[in-house]
């Protein structure tokens, strides 16, 4: 059925997949799409059957994550939604694996799952929902559709998707447009090591702008760890947060707003008579639990795994001497250093202090040691031939900047003039934006990206 908004029309789909590529009689998922359109392209009541869409345009969103539904439009949608559409394009927003309206890999269902099942056979369950995996959707989906090729929208992990559906399935694709999306090492088998390697800097970079903007919060911080070093604080889903989780807020510094969130949820720390206050408990569970995300945590490090493993990589950078110093919160105080939050960074202990993940603490340990398959076929990206574009933010502190450029250069490199040199991705480079400029200024940005993989833009 159709629902109308002003200027925009939607169609739901659902379609059923296997969950195991490798094994499909085993058991189906669904998959949730939400199709946009413009009002005058919504076909007429009973005609749906007969729509042609083999000379249609079509543009699949593939979202950030992992573990995130896609956006819900609304009568307001405006931004890159509109500029797609402006453009002659209808818009699929694709509910990955495991998210939204596709069956969903919620924390109360891989609960019920890992009481019933045990840790391993969910673990077993959760390594389909990775990238590889959703292409395969993807394919799935554009068949049952009947189009013959489409164009990519890819924003951060929905970038690392792109890159895999480029080079598992590249005949599929007329154009791949990246925003944050580049993914880092991509010809080694274990890119987290690497890749947390090379972010702690950034990461650092970011708390030097916190505190610059709110150089009193340099006290304020100081007070609220001392607090929690002291005794750790009940969250109000039942968890526990502790110096180290409350520095996780950093995550919020390569967002748009991200700096003024933070610094208006310290400000609330304290009540009146010196305790704790519960809106500063809410505010900081609702950024740093995964309650309405779980794979965010429990997959996340394996997106960096490319036949290998991770065993929570993150971990282990932050422990190595140089960033154990910095990022000590006690080492801090002792030295009369401002405390810096971590980044977009998943630890093995949130699955201790994070009350809805905590029944699924031998998953996270499984999956976290678990031997992945290959993301990325490498030889297949250096031949690739399909125009991609890529907003490539030089201050990300989620996709390191050089890393992404390295990727950049990999793609298509075999079709590069010896003489000449170039590359084949076009890349727009830019300290504009941090990590979120697809939702700053998408309108923008889409049309940036679409003139330059259709060779469009002027040379500069």
């Amino acid at each position: 059925m159709w629902t109308s908004f002003p200027n925009l029309a939607t169609f739901d789909h659902t379609f059923q997949v296997p969950l195991d590529y490798a094994n499909p009689a085993d058991r189906n998922i669904s998959i949730f799409v939400r199709e946009l359109r413009k009002p005058s392209d919504k076909p007429e009541a009973g005609a749906e059957a007969d729509e042609k869409k083999s000379d249609k345009k079509y543009l699949v969103y593939l979202q950030g994550g992992p573990g995130h539904r896609a956006g819900r439009p609304t009568e307001g949608s405006g931004g890159w939604i509109g500029a797609a559409l402006d453009a002659g394009f209808r818009v699929l927003l694709l509910d990955q694996r495991g998210t939204g309206l596709s069956t969903r890999a919620s924390t109360g269902m891989l609960t019920r799952m890992a009481k019933r099942d045990g840790a391993t056979a969910t673990a077993d369950y959760l390594s389909n929902f990775r990238a590889d995996n959703i292409v395969r959707d993807c394919e799935e989906i554009r068949k049952s559709l009947g189009i013959e090729k489409w164009t990519l929208l890819g924003q951060s992990f929905g970038g690392f998707c792109s890159v895999q559906y480029l080079s598992q399935a590249p005949d599929a694709l007329q154009e791949a447009l990246l925003t944050g999306g580049l993914p880092p090492l991509v010809a080694e088998s274990n890119a987290a090591d690497g890749t947390y390697r090379a972010l702690f800097p950034h990461v650092r970079a970011q708390n030097a702008k916190f505190y610059k903007r709110f150089p009193g919060d340099v006290a304020a911080v100081k007070r609220i760890v001392e607090r929690l070093l002291e005794s750790p604080a009940k969250l109000p889903m039942g968890g526990t947060l502790t110096a180290r989780g409350f520095q996780c807020l950093g995550i919020m510094f390569g967002l748009l707003s991200g700096f003024e969130t933070v610094h208006y949820i310290i400000e609330d720390a304290f009540d009146a008579d010196g305790e704790i206050s519960h809106e500063f408990l809410a505010g900081v569970e609702r950024i740093v639990g995964c309650s309405e995300a779980p794979l965010y945590l429990l997959l996340h490090e394996s997106i960096y795994c490319n036949n290998g493993t991770s065993n929570w990589a993150c971990e282990r950078v932050r422990n190595e001497p140089e960033n154990f110093a910095l990022f000590d919160a006690q080492t801090a105080i002792d030295e009369g250093r401002p405390i810096l939050f971590t980044g977009e960074m998943m630890f093995p202990w949130m699955l201790d202090e994070l009350s809805e993940m905590a029944p699924l603490k031998e998953v996270g340990h499984e999956l976290a040691k678990r031997e992945w398959p290959a993301l990325y076929d490498v030889d297949c990206l250096k031949t690739c031939k399909v125009p991609v574009a890529a907003a490539t933010y030089v201050e990300d502190m989620f996709v390191q900047f050089d890393l992404a450029r390295e990727t950049a250069r990999i793609i298509g490199s075999e079709h590069r003039d010896a003489t000449l040199g170039g590359e084949h991705v076009r890349q727009l480079m830019t300290s504009a934006y941090n990590h979120s400029g697809l939702r700053e200024d998408g309108a923008v940005l889409f049309k940036e990206l679409l003139a330059m993989a259709r060779d469009e833009h002027p040379v500069r």
